[in-house]
């Protein structure tokens, strides 16, 4: 979830959004990939509000998605206990035509049914070859 395009953000939310602790701003910037700040705010770098609208994984093409999954059946995969996983930055889960196992999309997730909880989906390990509702 990305830090909140609002001027009344805390430096807590910067360190919810970034994938490793931190306890300051100047390991937040440390930390921070160039490429996932709102250009409209990036600046210099060199205040909190230099964060506003900062996504991390804007900057890596992917967002985070939590699914449930299962290698026997949709239904089973619509009750199965969540994870995170990670689509296609902009995309939903009804829309992505990808879904890796981590955020620099460099492993696509194993073969198997995923869902979300109201759609079910079959990733044959390259793409989606099925879907169905919960």
């Amino acid at each position: 979830m990305a830090v909140p395009n609002t001027t009344n953000f805390t430096l807590q939310d910067v360190i919810d959004e970034l994938p490793n602790s931190q306890d300051d701003l100047l390991e937040c910037f440390a930390e921070s990939n160039d490429a996932s700040f709102d250009s409209a705010y990036k600046g210099s770098k060199n205040q909190l509000l230099n964060f506003r609208n900062y996504d991390h994984f804007r900057g890596f093409g992917t967002k985070q998605q939590t699914v449930g999954y299962s290698t026997s059946s949709a239904s089973s995969a619509c009750n199965a206990t969540q994870f995170v996983f990670f689509i296609e930055y902009g995309k939903t889960w009804a829309n992505t035509t990808k879904i890796w196992s981590n955020f620099e999309a460099t492993v696509f997730a194993p073969s198997r049914w995923y869902s979300d909880g109201t759609r079910a989906r079959y990733w044959n390990g390259s793409s989606f070859t099925s879907t169905s509702f919960c």
